[in-house]
Order: C-alpha cells, then structure tokens, then sequence
C-alpha cells in the first residue's frame, strides 16, 4: 500500500499511488536480452541488420515496455549506449528535429560526439531560417551547449549573415577541439550548394557517421535506438501516396547503422518487406497484448487495491487493458480521497464505462474543461484559456498547471496531450452542438497565428501552425467551404511554401486534401502547385496522369475556352518530354496551336510557341523546325510583351544558332535574355542562361570560364531546389573536364549527373551522360564503349531525338571522343 493519510482536515489534497510496478512482458524481455546479446559492431563479413518491433492496439503498454527495456540495457552491460525519439511529440516527426532529438538523448558512460551532424544541421537551419536572428531560445533545445549551439551562434560573427557559403571552412579552423574529420570535410563543403530538401535527406548519413565513429573510438560493445509511437507519422492520415514515404528516413538510418539494433513500437506492424523484401529478413515484430487475467491482478494489487472483488470488477471492465486500468486506478483513489466508502457497486454495472465512472468523480467544471479540450489534437495555455472563457465552463485560469495533473495528460514543452483512449471517449459525451462552434474558435486562433506572429516562427513551426488550422477547418467547414478557405485565404501561404521548396510537405498535404475532396473538386490553382511539386520530386508519369485524369471530365470545346485548362494541357505535353518520345508531341502542340483563340488567350499561344520551338523542336533535333517557332515566339513575345516567354525564348535561340556555329550571334542572344531575367527578377530563368552562357564559352575553348560559370548556376539551382538543373550543372562540368584532359573529374561530375538523373526519371539527361562515359572509355581506351555506344543510341532513337542519334554513330564510325553540343531539357 503507497503511504498516504486515512483522515484530512481542511483543505483536500489529491493523493495520487506512488509506483506502479512494470508487470509480465516478459516474453518481449527476453527476446530483446537475446537481441542485445547478439550486437556486435560492423565489419567487412558482418553487415547485419536488427530491428525489433512491438506493436499493440492504443494504451496497451507499449510505452511502458519501452522505458523498461531502457533500464533494462544498462542493467546487462553499463558501457552500452542507447537514444530514443518519440514521435508523440508531432515536431520530432520531421527528419531534422528527430535526429535531433536522437543526439541529445545519448545515454552513455563514454562521451559519445556528433560533431559532422551538428555542423551539417547548422547549415541546414541558416538555410531554413536565413533571417532568423540568432539566440538561445532559437534552438530546438535550451540547454544546447555543443557545437550546434557554437556554430549557430558564430553565424554572424563570422560575417556570412544571411549565408552559408564558406561556413565549413571556418568552422573546422575555429573549432578544431571537436575534432572534424577531413575526408567528411568535402561532403559538408558539398552541403552549402544544396537546398534544405537534400540537405534533410543526408544527414542521417552524417548522423550515422559520427555514430559509428564514436562506437570504433570508445570500443563500445553496443547501441541501441529506441523509436516510440511509430503511427503518430501518419496522424494526419494513412494513403497509398505516403505509405512508405513518411518513413522512408528510418530505413535509411538503419540502412546507415548495421550492427545497431533500433526497437520500434507502435500499433501497426511493420511492412516493409513489401517494398523490398530483404527487410522481412531483420525484421522481428511481436505483439503486445492485453494482460492476462493474472497479471492484472498483480498490478492492482501492486497499486494497493487491496479489495478482491474491486480487482475482479476493475479486470471485468478493463479485460486487461492496462491503460484502462491505469484509468480505474486513478478512479479508485479519487473516490478515496474524497472519503467515500469504496464498494463494488461503484464498479458494478455493465453499462458504465470506466471514462464514465472517472468523469463522474471529477468537479464539473474539470469535466466540461476536458471535454472542450478533448476536441484539439493537443492543447496550450492560450487554446485553453480561449476555449474555457468562451463556453464559461468555471474553471479558473489560474489553475492552469493544476489542470494538467491528470495521469492521461502528458506534457510536451508547452504542448499537452490528452491521450487517444480518454480522448475519444470526451468526444462522444460532448454536446454535438458544440463541436462546430470549438473548431471554428481553434481554426480563427491558428489563422491569427499564422497571419500575425508569423515573423516569430520558424519555416517548420509554420507548417505544423498550418496543420492545425487546417484540421480544425476541415471539422467545422463545409467541403466547398473548406475548399474555398484554402483556396481564398492560404493559396499565398501555400505559395510560399512552393517558393521555399517544401516539395515533400506541399506533396503530401495537397495528396491528403485531394484524397478528402476527391481530385475534381480540387482548386485548379492548388491542383497546379500539386502537379508541380509532383514534377519536381521527379514523377513525371504521375504528373501526366494527373492532369489528364483532371481534364477527362471537361471536353475539348470546354478545355479551348478557359485559360487554366489550356495552361494544363500544355504543361501534360512539357511533363511527357522526359520520358516519351518527342515527335507525336510536337504534332499535338502544333495541333493546339491551330485551334487556340490567340485573342482570348494569348499567353498560352506564346506558351505553346515556345514549347514547340524551344523545348521540343530543340529535343528533336530538328533545327530548322525549332528555329521557325522560336522566331514566332520571340517576336510574338516583344509584341505582347511577355517578358518570361522573351527570356526563354532567347535562351532556345541561343542554342539553335550555337549549333550552327554562330556563336558570336548565340552569345549576344545569351546576354539579351540574362537582362531580362536580372531586370524582371526572373532567378530560375537566369540559373538556365548562366548554363547557356557556359555552353558558349566551351564553343570558344574557354573551358576554365565554362566550368565556373556551370558552378556558378550549381550553387543557384541547389539553393532553388531544381534537382534536374543540379543535374545539367554536373553534366556540363564533365563536358569541361573531359575537354581539359581531367578524365578521371569528367567521370564523377557524369556519375553525379547519372545520380541525379536517375532519380528524377529524365532520360534526355541519362543519355547525355552516356554519351560522356562512352568517350571516356575512349579515351582510357576501355573496352566495352560500343556496346554502350549501341544501347544508348537505340534509347535516343525510340525517343526521337536525331541530334543525338547523329553524334553516336559519328563517334562509333571514326571511334573519336567527339565533342557534344549540350542543349539543355
């Protein structure tokens, strides 16, 4: 029995048990004692792989198994490490905070340093936060006092405010004590030209790194990651598109740290052998269940109820449960404390619930608060004072912490949860009356937020602002409400977030909401930013199909008479370049153009002069066709002044004229069309030209000016996120070197293009840097180029593209590494 008083006089305390012992599991014990026995650290014959998974229905002890293993490690051996992360905290289900979070809650008796890691997160959060002004308060953590902190704060010190570039330098000359390894120092350099999206998607890398260089340095026998309320990635909802992309950072962390068991828990099992089966092999999965009648028995009795038939009556109800014994607990003592006599009739009907008999114990006012709070995902001061003050429930204010003493109520910073069990059950005892009215209050609080504090929040914090908002629109708005809220009140918000590259966010949001209003009745401006960042993480297929599944309830009539739809049909043609072949392209955009109403609709025939002139005209490598629409396009932009489809134009000129050896004509087209980019503020525009500038300086042999010139246009492109001219970058540096001599250079920088390339799905790009390794194997006089040689020139034939087709039977004929003319997709 805990300690406690049979008799208060004056004001009553609340005198909650003491301990409430960890009973059976130990199955799920024995099977990780085994497991940890087994670790030992990677080797060339030892790339082994370990994960644990326990998975059980909500409050089944999950938890509670996983703080135990924890003290259960350091009793088998004291010089093994652990960390954990728990995605009941919504901010660490973003790759960064959660590594994050995985470096400060390092349990060792050696010190274990991540000095790679922090330095590669510094830059990721200047780059993610350029205008944030630095202090303590800033960072993730408070008692942050590592080299995270140091750097972040020598940002401006180091007068690179407002940057990145250069900062990896700096840092390995002024903080030399922590020990950074040179040959990881190229990789961080590499960081500075990235955007925040590949930035997030390497530092697991660079966590394990450090990870693994720790455990070779302090000989530590093992390490184990704990990861805790695993489903809490996919609390806005499960779908086909997120499925496994949500964890897609974890498997590439284990990938990252063979020879480190991670234990995982959460409600579904893992199922990842569906996308490779090899995980089915190091993935063992166990379930938790309810506890047997037995071990419930123990644990009431383990918590001081010392009434047999309290105990049967608790187990009855609770079938073993043990969050829902925790909730009977906490009733047991609430009717004590209050001095009542406890009966087995305050547990005996059937038809009460334990969530009925604990509400039923509590002040009203307790009660009504937790209600209204029960319809949040989680909850603030602010929310609580907010809602309180508006349905007058009488609770204080000033008894906000006081509050928040419930068992089912965790704390996270200055967010609090009511856990799911409890509250589910407040849902359904709620006046449905109210519900509308509370999520519309919460929704208007979040759109303050996000419309006036905005400057006080990070890029991140934003989103998850959002998140809310949206949450709470969706419950009390109408779906055309809702659609026209988002549409109307966040297009700009959303906008934004396009603007700073949040594909994978901006994707996986705008998938949701299409899954909720169905993709027809999608805003065709959001459908639009949702088809681009479906194009910019590489789908192009995906992307083709949306559009035409989007356009298939419209006819060809309708689809002439608006300017959106048309602006679709264009950009299905612009997404089908990279992966079909071009010559029925061209045929339907010349098509199109005889119908268009140029009156009505004149951006979109200067839209589809260009396509056909400079994208696919040029691909084709039918010259004389792309030279006759660029000339349209060109004088049909300065007549309607357009001065996007100018610069544009200009650039696919340039190009046309370089191939027929009119460079001095090409260059002066070049600078023409980089004026109107830096006048209008045209950047991506400008990072094409750059590249376009860089083609004609290799025409001059100025191969040195070419490549700065290409690195240049690699820094702006990174920093945009435009992964396919990242990729073009690479490319037109290997053409550099390999003119200089440097075949080994030429090699990477066409193996970093293949890399990118082959990620988006481009294949123009695959068989330009084909076309580069052929000549290198020439050059090295390698064998196996022709058959190469043949393969690629078959793939450029099946896409249409002649120029290309030409260069490969001209360099299989004469056996020469003849020199590529490179016109950028």
């Amino acid at each position: 029995m805990p300690i406690s008083p049979n008799y208060q006089v004056g004001k009553k305390i609340r005198v909650r048990y003491v301990n409430k012992e960890f009973i059976n599991r130990e199955m799920q014990r024995s099977i990780f004692f085994e497991k940890v026995k087994q670790l030992a650290p990677r080797t060339k014959a030892n790339i082994t792989y370990s994960v644990l998974m326990f998975y059980g229905v909500g409050g089944v002890g999950k938890s509670s198994l996983i703080k135990q293993l924890k003290k259960d490690l350091l009793d088998i051996d004291s010089n093994l490490v652990c960390t954990a992360v728990n995605f009941a905290d919504p901010s660490y289900r973003i790759v960064s905070r959660a590594l994050l979070e995985l470096k400060r809650n390092i349990v060792s008796n050696k010190k274990v340093i991540t000095p790679h890691f922090e330095l590669a997160y510094s830059i990721y959060f200047k780059k993610k936060n350029p205008d944030l002004v630095f202090n303590e308060k800033n960072l993730p953590y408070e008692e942050e006092a590592s080299l995270l902190g140091n750097i972040l704060g020598a940002f401006d010190g180091l007068g690179i405010a407002g940057t990145v570039t250069g900062i990896v330098g700096k840092v390995y000359k002024l903080f030399s004590k922590y020990g950074l390894d040179k040959e990881v120092k190229k990789d961080l350099t590499d960081l500075e030209k990235m955007s925040t999206i590949e930035i997030e998607e390497r530092l697991p890398a660079f966590f394990s790194y450090d990870i693994q260089r720790s455990l070779k340095k302090k000989n530590i026998p093992g390490f184990v990651i704990f990861i805790d309320t695993y489903e809490a990635l996919w609390e806005s909802g499960r779908t086909e598109a997120n499925q496994f992309a949500r964890d897609k950072w974890i498997r590439e962390l284990i990938a990252q740290l063979p020879g480190i068991l991670f234990v995982i828990s959460g409600r579904e099992k893992l199922r990842w052998e569906e996308i490779e089966p090899e995980w089915g092999t190091c993935n063992k999965q166990f379930l938790i269940d309810n506890l047997s009648e037995k071990d419930a028995d123990l644990f009431l009795v383990s918590c001081g109820i010392a009434e047999n038939n309290i105990r049967k009556k608790i187990i009855s109800l609770s079938n073993g449960h043990p969050y829902y014994l925790d909730l009977a607990i906490d009733t047991y003592y609430e009717l004590k404390n209050q001095g009542k006599k406890i009966v087995s009739r305050e547990f005996s009907s059937r038809n009460i619930h334990i969530l009925d008999l604990f509400l039923r114990n509590l002040k009203e006012s307790e009660i009504e608060s937790l209600k209204l709070l029960s319809i949040p995902r989680y909850y603030n001061y602010e929310i609580f004072e907010l809602l309180i003050s508006e349905f007058n429930v009488g609770y204080p204010f000033s008894k906000f912490d006081e509050f928040n003493r419930f068992s089912f109520i965790k704390h996270e910073k200055d967010q609090y949860f009511i856990h799911d069990l409890m509250r589910e059950g407040l849902k359904h005892v709620l006046e449905k009356r109210f519900l509308k009215k509370i999520h519309s209050l919460i929704a208007l609080y979040y759109d303050h937020e996000l419309e006036t504090n905005k400057n006080l929040y990070t890029q991140d914090s934003l989103m998850d602002l959002f998140l809310e908002a949206n949450y709470h629109h969706m419950n009390h708005l109408s779906k055309s409400n809702y659609q026209q809220w988002l549409s109307d009140k966040k297009y700009t918000f959303l906008k934004y977030l396009q603007l700073c590259g949040a594909a994978d966010f901006l994707h996986t949001f705008l998938q949701e909401t299409i899954d909720y209003l169905n993709l027809q009745n999608l805003d065709v401006k959001l459908f639009s930013i949702f088809v681009d960042m479906t194009h910019l993480r590489g789908d192009y297929e995906k992307a083709v199909a949306l559009i035409t599944k989007y356009l298939n309830r419209y006819s060809s009539e309708e689809i002439l008479l608006s300017d959106e739809l048309l602006h679709l049909s264009i950009r299905r043609v612009h997404h089908q370049m990279f992966f079909k072949p071009v010559n029925p392209l061209i045929k339907d955009l010349i098509e199109l153009a005889e119908k268009i109403d140029i009156d009505k609709f004149p951006m979109r025939y200067g839209e589809l002069l260009f396509m056909i002139g400079g994208n696919l005209g040029i691909l084709s490598g039918d010259f004389q066709l792309s030279r006759k629409w660029l000339i349209k396009s060109i004088r049909f932009a300065i007549a309607k002044k357009y001065p996007s489809y100018l610069c544009r134009s200009l650039r696919k000129y340039s190009e046309v004229l370089k191939f027929y050896g009119h460079i001095e004509i090409s260059d002066k087209m070049c600078n023409w069309g980089l004026n109107i980019a830096k006048d209008n503020d045209f950047q991506r525009y400008e990072i094409y030209l750059i590249c376009c500038k860089a083609e004609v300086s290799r025409e001059k042999n100025q191969y040195k000016r070419a490549a700065q010139l290409f690195r240049d246009a690699q820094t702006l492109a990174s920093q945009h996120g435009i992964k396919g001219w990242v990729g073009h970058t690479h490319l037109g540096l290997g053409e550099c070197f390999l003119q200089l001599g440097n075949v080994g250079s030429a090699e990477e920088a066409y193996r970093d293009a293949q890399q990118i390339y082959s990620q988006i799905n481009q294949v123009w790009g695959l068989i330009q840097v084909n076309i580069g390794l052929i000549r290198c194997k020439i050059v090295n006089k390698e064998k196996g180029w022709v058959k190469l040689a043949k393969s690629t020139r078959e793939l450029a034939e099946n896409m249409g593209y002649k120029k290309d087709v030409f260069l490969i039977q001209q360099i299989i004929s004469k056996k020469k590494p003849l020199t590529n003319r490179l016109m950028f997709l």
